[in-house]
């Protein structure tokens, strides 16, 4: 009886080992995939609907060596995916359909111990998904014409795969952050019935370009917003539509001159 006891004892006493040496290989993995961190911040946490939210992406090394890792530290890369819920449990993929189309070679960077580097990026317009059936990606993909469609409550996280120089890759994710979503009222909620089915709208707004090449298109729409400005000078939308504005003609004063010195060049060829 007291040998059985004696070889109970020893298993038990291997048992608890093997459970010792298995708490310390998790907490260790656990350790290595949060060498790096990853956080998302807003400036505040209420908006209307139609108005941009602004996101800075944050990551930053929080050990006491040097980290090295592909330079994926820009958002419009396309490196970073921004990850929406509204129902705090579900989250659904932001798309941009102009990310990720500069294809420069991505070298390693290092980041020496607690170092922090930020990108920021400002959220309104969503590129809705060139799909027949848009129920196919639906439960995956925001599929509005705004990242926010409807007022609540809602959660934004990001995620992004990270390759390490010396150890296997890992996916690294934010936690998230709630942002509360109203309804706009008064000359601010005409604005917004006013554009809130319009995606090139939105668009505009986000980039300050209109994503149209047809010119009569191009030209209708800067009406269209020049109208709105007009008049509603001071509503909560009017500030980005000035911006907007702005940026696009400078673009199209760029683009006149660049087009005049490729003709001249033609024309003088010597």
């Amino acid at each position: 009886m007291k040998r059985v006891i004696v070889i109970s004892a020893i298993v038990m006493l291997g048992l608890v080992a093997a459970s010792k040496e298995v708490v310390k290989a998790l907490h260790k993995s656990e350790a290595q995939d949060t060498d790096l961190s990853l956080t998302v911040t807003t400036p505040k946490d209420v908006f209307s609907l139609g108005e941009i939210v602004p996101l800075k992406f944050k990551f930053t090394n929080e050990t006491v060596e040097s980290i090295k890792f592909t330079d994926i530290l820009d958002v419009k890369d396309n490196d970073i995916k921004i990850l929406i819920s509204q129902d705090g449990g579900n989250y659904k993929q932001y798309y941009h359909s102009n990310w990720g189309l500069d294809d420069r070679p991505r070298g390693y960077i290092t980041f020496k111990p607690h170092e922090s580097r930020e990108t920021s990026f400002g959220m309104l317009w969503n590129g809705v998904p060139n799909f027949v059936n848009l129920d196919i990606v639906a439960d995956k993909q925001l599929i509005n014409n705004y990242a926010f469609q409807t007022k609540g409550i809602y959660l934004i996280k990001a995620k992004t795969n990270i390759h390490f120089s010396d150890k296997e890759a890992i996916w690294l994710e934010s936690s998230p952050i709630q942002i509360v979503v109203e309804e706009p009222t008064g000359d601010n909620l005409t604005v917004w019935n006013k554009i809130k089915n319009r995606g090139d709208i939105a668009y505009f707004m986000q980039e300050g370009q209109i994503n149209y090449v047809d010119a009569p298109a191009r030209e209708k729409l800067r009406k269209e917003v020049e109208q709105i400005l007009n008049q509603y000078p001071n509503s909560l939308f009017a500030n980005s539509i000035r911006e907007s504005l702005k940026k696009h003609q400078e673009n199209e004063e760029k683009t006149k001159s660049y087009l005049e010195m490729v003709k001249k060049a033609k024309q003088n060829p010597n």
